[in-house]
């Protein structure tokens, strides 16, 4: 069995190839990593679970990260007495796409930088580094949100080239009296002497992929940032030659900023222009939202990257991909050994994996294809506005499997690299660019689904795409919301569509669609029709966005939970249906009403199936704390539980022509916040039992936790005789119409 280092080659991975220059992505990747020193083995075992995590949430079982490790640095020295051994990038050019952390680079002497070599033997001209601020983080500036910029630095010249001689060396010695005599410089005899070449290659290979990247992205400048007016020669050659790639080969796309300083346009166009590195740094500060894309010389990139990390809040927060035309290698950005800390678990996977354990699309390659921008790291801020550079219990072993969990649902630069599209030149935008909002699919754009929409829009709590067969009527509705977003002061985007291709991604579906209850129509009557609505439905969405929470609106609403569940294969906690707080707000307004109180000092659970056999638990009903047969008297009371079985037809009765709406539309909607915002949130819905309450294989209204993975628990109450039985009768009457299902479901 082929190995490397040793260790066997997995053999449930395939390589990465490159073809006509793109790379060519399987489903199940082989990677190596490496882990790196110091604290880079800590953080690498909290960074692969979130990776994987990652690909699941992603793509379920359908592709995989297969990690194989290489060795370099500390841990290589130790097993085979070589820093970097040749297996090591052997193993590299054969798989195409590794990932690495922190390695050892003595300051002064010792070895030379592991780094410089990798990039330099593996031609790794570009290190690409997206910097941008993200809401929560801590800055030492009024406006970080006004610094989004890409940093693309050449990789593999400069004085990095490690062309240099020690102080008193022969070598030395040798070049100083080549300088001195020969060239006629006086260069100091007690010198140390470096040199730094910038080659027309070099210098216009890395320009070129800045302008390409700039116009695949729709950015707006590419700024050349170099020393030309020193170093002539070299710097200057850069800017000179970065300004011949941008008129000779993307003349089109391109105007300089002397020619719109002469009256052209930039319209449409990308403006390139230099500056000078040093002024450089204050022009980053002061006026930071004139620049977007910068391509500087090795030396200045390493100093420009690391100030303006240092604007949004800091080194972890711009991680670098170090890319060429056949190889690539992501790693963590440089930061403190921190050697009191390492290999104790409690450092957190700020750098390699960007933003403290949030996991960022790379643009164009998440898995819908579409940025968001907008994010947080509120809940990685202390009280004390500062940012936790280790997890609150201290230990990052121990929390992470918890925060895999919490933060899943975004998918990784990485994982989108690999998995989302094969162009290189897509890769660049890597780890910390865009973190993915939170997006929610609301199925059928009737008078439930666009209140729906309205309702999320309004809380600010996803982006929303509302979905229908009718053409132009949710494109109608959903520009009519957007264009109603500015005036209630909310940023959500909300597209309306006959497509599911654009639903993508979502964390929530939810299914309103179907054939609406009309006066006199049982929810019997509507079964069999809304079965093959519910089912096309979800087959579509759930092809899209296989890692979603569906909540089941569509009537009858039970025995559509059965559809929705069969159809998406989901596992239980993620079919869920909006059945219990309708039924539930419904008993409390009524309630409210007959008392002369406040809603919100009723409390109430409503049980059972969504029909005429719920069940409301009058034992468990309470305004302010006092128990309900304490303010009403049992026949009122009898009056309200019968109103409340019939609220539905109530509405019906009056409308004529359509159903009950707004009050289904905010049910949903609290269902979705809990969902979305890991509320923990109590609340009755339908959900599949498996035993509880003596019901097996019915979806029936019950007390459930709501949160981030859907149905966390369902609580099983202590109730009576008379209230079991009354239970059982509810669900036996969901049966009846499951039943007539059963031969249809999967």
């Amino acid at each position: 069995m082929a190995a490397y280092n040793g260790i066997s080659i997995p053999t449930d991975g395939e390589t990465i190839r490159v073809e006509d220059g793109k790379f060519i992505i399987p489903d199940n990747p082989i990677i190596p990593f490496i882990e790196g020193d110091g604290i880079g083995r800590d953080i690498w075992k909290a960074s692969r679970k979130v990776f994987d995590a990652a690909v699941e949430k992603s793509f379920g079982d359908s592709k995989k990260i297969v990690w194989y490790e290489i060795f370099a640095g500390e841990k290589a020295f130790d097993r085979f007495e070589s820093w970097l051994p040749d297996d090591t990038l052997s193993a590299i050019k054969e798989f195409r796409i590794a990932i690495k952390g922190p390695l050892t680079t003595p300051v002064g002497g010792g070895i030379r930088s592991l780094n410089v070599a990798l990039r330099q033997l593996l031609t790794l001209y570009s290190c690409i580094r997206p910097v941008r601020w993200y809401e929560g983080v801590p800055s030492p500036v009024k406006r970080p949100d006004d610094l989004d910029v890409v940093i693309f630095r050449e990789n593999t010249e400069d004085v990095y080239a490690g062309i240099e001689w020690e102080e008193g060396s022969d070598e030395v010695k040798k070049v100083l009296a080549f300088l001195n005599g020969e060239m006629g410089r006086k260069i100091a005899p007690d010198s140390g002497i470096g040199i730094k070449p910038i080659s027309v290659t070099g210098s216009k290979r890395l320009v070129r992929a800045a302008i390409q990247y700039a116009i695949d992205n729709n950015r707006k400048s590419v700024t050349l940032v170099h020393k030309g007016n020193i170093q002539k020669f070299t710097e200057g050659a850069f800017r000179d030659w970065g300004y011949g790639v941008a008129t000779e080969e993307f003349r089109e796309h391109c105007v300089l900023e002397s020619e719109v300083w002469d009256g052209a346009s930039a319209e449409g166009k990308i403006l390139v222009k230099d500056r000078i590195a040093d002024a450089m740094f204050q022009q980053l500060l002061l006026r930071p939202t004139e620049y977007d894309v910068l391509a500087t010389t090795n030396l200045n990139g390493d100093y420009i990257s690391d100030a303006c990390a240092a604007q949004v809040g800091g080194l972890g927060l711009a991680p670098g991909a170090n890319i060429g035309d056949e190889y690539a290698i992501f790693e963590a950005t440089h930061g403190p050994d921190c050697p009191e800390v390492r290999r104790q678990g409690r450092h957190q996977p700020v750098q390699r994996h960007p933003l403290g354990c949030y996991d960022a699309a790379l643009h164009g390659l998440d898995r819908g294809g579409g940025p968001y921008r907008k994010g947080r790291l509120g809940s990685d801020l202390r009280e004390d506005g500062h940012l936790r550079s280790s997890p609150s219990n201290g230990w990052c072993d121990q929390s992470g499997d918890e925060r895999v969990r919490r933060r899943d649902h975004r998918s990784h630069g990485l994982v989108g690299c690999l998995f989302g599209s094969a162009y290189k030149t897509d890769w660049i935008e890597l780890g910390a660019r865009r973190i993915m909002r939170k997006k929610v699919t609301v199925i059928g754009a009737g008078n439930v689904g666009a209140t729906c929409a309205m309702f999320l829009a309004d809380k600010e709590l996803a982006d929303i795409v509302l979905v229908d067969i009718a053409d132009g009527v949710p494109q109608g509705k959903g520009l009519d919301m957007a264009e109603a977003c500015p005036v209630e002061g909310v940023d959500v985007k909300i597209v309306g569509t006959n497509n599911y291709e654009e639903t993508a991604n979502s964390d929530i579906i939810i299914q309103t669609a179907g054939f609406p209850r009309k006066p006199g129509m049982s929810r019997d009557d509507l079964l069999m029709k809304n079965y093959e609505i519910v089912k096309s439905c979800i087959s579509q969405a759930v092809k899209y966005s296989p890692n979603a929470i569906i909540i089941v609106v569509a009537n009858p609403l039970d025995a559509m939970c059965h559809v929705a569940l069969s159809t998406s294969g989901f596992p239980r906690n993620r079919v869920v249906g909006m059945a219990g707080i309708l039924d539930t707000a419904r008993f409390r307004t009524f309630l409210a009403e007959a008392c002369d109180v406040s809603v919100e000092n009723v409390n109430a659970f409503v049980l059972g199936g969504h029909g005429d056999t719920m069940v409301p638990l009058t034992r468990y009903t309470s305004v302010a704390g006092i128990p309900i047969t304490d303010l009403l008297e049992a026949d009122e009371l009898e009056a309200i539980v019968d109103r409340t079985r019939k609220g539905g037809a109530e509405i019906v009765a009056y409308l004529k022509t359509g159903s009950a709406f707004y009050a289904p539309a905010a049910a949903t909607v609290e269902m979705a916040e809990a969902i979305l915002k890991d509320k923990k949130k109590v609340v009755p819905c339908a959900a599949l039992l498996e035993g509880e309450y003596g019901v097996d294989g019915l979806y029936v209204g019950v007390p459930v936790k709501l949160g981030a993975r859907g149905i966390e628990k369902i609580y099983e109450l202590k109730l009576t005789d008379d209230e079991s039985a009354a239970l059982k009768n509810s669900a036996d009457a969901v049966e009846e119409l499951v039943a007539v299902l059963r031969p249809h479901l999967s």
